[in-house]
């Protein structure tokens, strides 16, 4: 585990970011780190909740006072697209189990698996 500006000196084939870009205070300045990292065909993956456009208070996830930053899909794309990366995103279902979670539900409906990696 590595704060991206404590980052070791060396090449990684995978980076992985769970639950943890919405809490980056200078989301570009960290995500350059993290790509000038990667090895050639690397990649990042995670998860975080997307911002569907709604009011940040309708939704309890975003709005947490430890979130700092809320992604949308395009604006992922864009992040991405200046780090010279393709992003994926991938809707989680079930997560941490193959039945639905009926005490977290109401988490996942924007949650997103995502992948950022080489164009």
């Amino acid at each position: 585990f590595f704060h991206p500006f404590q980052f070791p000196e060396r090449s990684v084939d995978a980076v992985g970011a769970v639950e943890v870009f919405e809490h980056l205070a200078a989301p570009m300045r960290s995500l350059r780190t993290l790509r000038a990292h990667l090895s050639p065909g690397g990649v990042i993956a995670g998860t975080t909740d997307l911002w569907d456009g709604s009011p940040i208070g309708d939704h309890v996830y975003l709005d947490s006072a430890l979130h700092l930053v809320y992604w949308s899909p395009s604006s992922l794309g864009c992040a991405a697209a200046q780090l010279g990366l393709e992003v994926a995103l991938f809707e989680l279902v079930c997560p941490g189990s193959v039945k639905p979670d009926a005490k977290f539900g109401w988490l996942w409906p924007r949650k997103r698996v995502f992948f950022l990696y080489p164009a």
